[in-house]
């Protein structure tokens, strides 16, 4: 295998975290290029196959940690002690820091959102991480391609964290790999650049906090609501919309019917009045006939008198 391309690693940890079921095991698999992590369909989605840290040293001694999502409640604990685990046990405290996230349509998970946070909180301020947005479908994929649409997506991202990153990389969604499990996907070299561009983080493990998941559900709950709020915001901005494009448009019928009627009345009076240029032609014939008629006349009283 070509591990000269995995140079990002260069013999710290790379930690991966995010919730059941958004391609995790997955991408770390292709970068292996073997299926050392177990990977595959969740019919529970909030369970995942994925329980506790996993770690796997490739040839080149890089060790690459799979962790447990924070979405079921049941676990959550175990999940949250199997992270700090992985953040705290790093050779000299030295490791890359990677979010797997799943793009829906253009809309990110709240649970998602959630967890970046609640591990980031506990990290020291400005610790560098990425975000790999995944199985994003490639309509969406080329919308992301503008300026305008990627920025709204990092906002999105953002949002709830006080440590923010510009660390994003995209992954169109591959539906080859749709329904296998254990797959080993072809590692693209966008993804390589995007590893090695990431800052290695250097923390001891005395500053870093315990995770506070004791809100999460309260906080899922704000976020939902919060969506909520601006999904109602965007329907209300739309209905003024329509509301201002119909008014535009009526407008424009009552102008066009205006125009409509005055035509009409235009064409009836044509029809019902000749237009002056007939007139001065009935005028000009009247005259010459009138004209015709006094010359006989005259015609006639001269030859009378000749008679007489």
């Amino acid at each position: 295998m070509d591990y000269s391309r995995r140079s990002f690693l260069q013999g710290m940890n790379l930690i991966v975290a995010g919730n059941p079921g958004v391609g995790k095991s997955t991408i770390l698999n292709g970068l292996l290029g073997e299926a050392r992590f177990k990977s595959g369909v969740v019919l529970d989605r909030v369970g995942g196959l994925t329980t506790v840290l996993q770690r796997e040293t490739d040839d080149n001694g890089n060790v690459l940690c799979d962790t447990p999502g924070l979405l079921t409640l049941e676990k959550r604990e175990e999940a949250a002690a199997e992270i700090l685990k992985a953040l705290k046990c790093a050779p000299t405290g030295r490791f890359k820091l990677v979010f797997v996230i799943e793009d829906n349509y253009g809309r990110l998970r709240n649970e998602d959102v959630i967890t970046i946070k609640i591990i980031i909180d506990a990290l020291p301020h400005g610790v560098a991480y990425g975000i790999i947005v995944n199985s994003i479908d490639p309509a969406t994929f080329l919308q992301y391609k503008d300026k305008h649409n990627y920025e709204i997506l990092l906002t999105k991202i953002n949002h709830t964290c006080n440590n923010k990153t510009a660390h994003v990389h995209l992954n169109e969604r591959d539906d080859k790999l749709a329904g296998q499990n254990d797959c080993i996907p072809a590692t693209s070299p966008a993804l390589i650049e995007f590893l090695d561009r990431i800052p290695s983080a250097n923390v001891e493990a005395e500053a870093i906090k315990d995770l506070d998941i004791a809100g999460y559900d309260e906080k899922k709950q704000e976020a939902m609501r919060i969506e909520m709020d601006k999904i109602l915001h965007d329907i209300m901005c739309l209905r003024e919309e329509m509301d201002r494009t119909c008014d535009k448009q009526n407008a424009q019928m009552k102008q066009v019917e205006e125009l409509r009627r005055v035509q009409q009345q235009k064409q009836w009076r044509q029809a019902r009045d000749p237009p002056n240029s007939d007139l001065k032609v009935l005028e000009v014939v009247l005259a010459a006939c009138a004209g015709v008629v006094l010359t006989i006349a005259a015609r006639r009283q001269v030859s009378k008198n000749e008679y007489m």
